[in-house]
């Protein structure tokens, strides 16, 4: 017989699907599937892991149940708060996920990610409107009994987050490399897009944009040997002037700007290439930017 119990209203998690349905062993550590109820276009669970010093997120591991449907996205945010960001976040690591039947699966991502903050959030996306059949194995993720602080959330639509009750936990697990400074180093969307910092007078004028690809916020760094007036504007790469992030004098010293991917307007922008300029006194600097999704 299925039994189901409901968690904060919105995920059913359902026990009696660890037999494999051809008759195979149980599995002893897996004690159902968990799903979100009703799912919506953008529901999701979502793991909140801290990566260990010198490591990058290269994967995930998960308890898979039926493979007749597909997971939509996996994605990954950076945060410094106790809850995932809100999906428009997130940076899309794998999509059209297929797992094995009723069994552990993995998916390597294409490149490993880090992050600034130390924090990071891998998120499951599930089938839009997905309806799990009566009698028959569901899409899902593993479950278990567990007792100790849940890092384990769920979301029906991809901006309010819930915490997973202490006394469950999602079979949902990170796999790690070694990092290394190439790799993507994702910085937190909670932090202010325009903070400066001065710090000591550099021996000459330079500008850098880091880390470069980025997502969701990317460190404009600007330093002056001498105090000056500075612009510094991003362009689209059909020339549209789509933010303006300083106009006015600088100190000399070295100033951090941070751009999070979002136009004047604040509404957030398409993934792509974009180039910031920037004039500082008599010099000119051009920066090329790639924005990842």
């Amino acid at each position: 017989m299925k039994k189901s119990i409901t968690v904060l209203i919105l995920i059913i998690i359902t026990q009696g699907w660890a037999l494999a349905s051809g008759g195979g062993d149980a599995i002893p550590d897996v004690d159902g599937l968990a799903i979100v109820s009703p799912v919506q276009e953008r529901s999701c669970i979502a793991l909140r892991v801290d990566v260990p010093v010198g490591k990058a997120l290269s994967g995930v591991q998960w308890f898979n149940g039926a493979t007749d449907q597909t997971f939509p996205r996996i994605l990954v945010a950076s945060g410094s708060g106790e809850t995932p960001p809100l999906y428009e976040d997130a940076m899309v690591l794998a999509e059209d996920v297929t797992g094995l039947y009723n069994a552990w699966s993995e998916m390597e991502f294409n490149a490993p990610v880090g992050s600034q903050s130390g924090t990071l959030f891998i998120i499951l996306q599930y089938p839009a409107f997905y309806v799990p059949p009566e009698e028959e194995l569901s899409i899902g993720v593993g479950f278990r009994e567990f007792e100790g602080e849940s890092g384990y959330f769920v979301s029906r639509d991809g901006d309010s987050w819930y915490k997973l009750s202490s006394n469950y936990e999602f079979l949902l697990n990170p796999i790690y490399v070694d990092s290394d400074p190439t790799m993507v180093a994702l910085s937190s969307p909670e932090v202010n897009p325009e903070l400066i910092i001065n710090e000591g007078l550099p021996e000459s004028t330079s500008f850098m944009a880091y880390p470069n690809p980025f997502n969701p916020t990317i460190q404009l760094q600007l330093e002056l040997k001498e105090s000056a007036n500075c612009e510094m504007v991003v362009y689209d790469l059909r020339g549209r002037l789509v933010k303006e992030i300083h106009s006015g004098p600088l100190p000399a010293g070295t100033t951090v700007f941070q751009w999070d991917g979002r136009d004047n307007g604040g509404r957030r922008l398409s993934s792509g290439v974009y180039w910031t300029k920037v004039i500082a006194g008599d010099l000119s600097f051009t920066e090329r930017m790639v924005m990842l999704k």
